[in-house]
């Protein structure tokens, strides 16, 4: 590990390697906490980039995950209550290898919250929406095996309210 320590305390960027040399870590630090860790795959490309964001009690953790091949694979943020992997609050989004978005949404307080949509893998095409309120699903439109668009509703206690199958 290589890095600077100001006042006792680790400050700035710090760079860890595994016995053969690799650089697996680059971290910055201010006053012993990390601000941004990102995460090395031996073919030099990045695994995961953890990111703090804010201070005291609004302060979220987001976490940027990739593909083998560099490509954005998913994006969350949480709250500090829990630690570094607390609960999920913050816009969600999750791409294919190809670097299209396929899912994209919103956590609240660890509850999905507002609109999901679904995309095909060319990223355009939608393939399912739904709608969240206080993490409960008001309803949903998907494309079945048959491509056929259902539409469903639900009640507040998450029974099926009306269910619609169309072209």
């Amino acid at each position: 590990t290589v890095g600077s320590y100001g006042a006792g305390k680790k400050t700035g960027d710090s760079q860890s390697y595994d016995e053969e040399g690799h650089l697996i870590w680059k971290e910055k630090f201010l006053n012993d906490f990390p601000v941004r860790r990102e995460r090395i795959l031996q073919n030099g490309k990045p695994q995961v980039l953890e990111e703090t964001e804010g201070t005291g009690p609004a302060q979220t953790f987001c976490r940027t995950y990739y593909h083998e091949n560099g490509v954005h694979s998913s994006y969350e943020c949480s709250t500090k209550e829990r630690g570094f992997f607390g609960t999920p609050h913050g816009q969600t989004f999750i791409w294919n290898p190809a670097g299209k978005v396929i899912v994209q949404g919103q956590f609240v307080e660890g509850k999905r919250a507002g609109r999901w949509v679904y995309f095909a893998e060319d990223g355009v095409k939608v393939r399912g929406d739904a709608v969240y309120s206080k993490g409960e699903l008001e309803r949903e439109m998907y494309i079945n095996r048959e491509e056929k668009t259902v539409r469903r509703e639900y009640f507040p206690d998450g029974s099926l309210k009306k269910e619609t199958i169309g072209d």
